[in-house]
């Protein structure tokens, strides 16, 4: 691999790119290696469930954590 685009060495030798740019391909790369939605088995559907009804039968407070 050329040294230009080892480092800071992409950024450094070209005159050419602006920052916003610079920051747009940054966030590109990061949205590509994103994860996936999870997907949930039934058990584990049915355990949430579970939980939600029983959280509302003894009025209780329950934490969900949403994709």
């Amino acid at each position: 691999m050329s040294k230009k685009l080892e480092g800071n060495g992409l950024w450094g030798s070209s005159r050419i790119i602006i920052p916003e740019h610079k920051e747009a391909y940054l966030k590109l790369m990061k949205d590509r290696q994103r994860r996936g939605k999870p997907e949930i088995d039934d058990q584990e559907v049915q355990l949430i469930e579970q939980a939600l009804i029983e959280s509302y039968n003894t009025r209780q407070p329950v934490t969900l954590v949403v994709f």
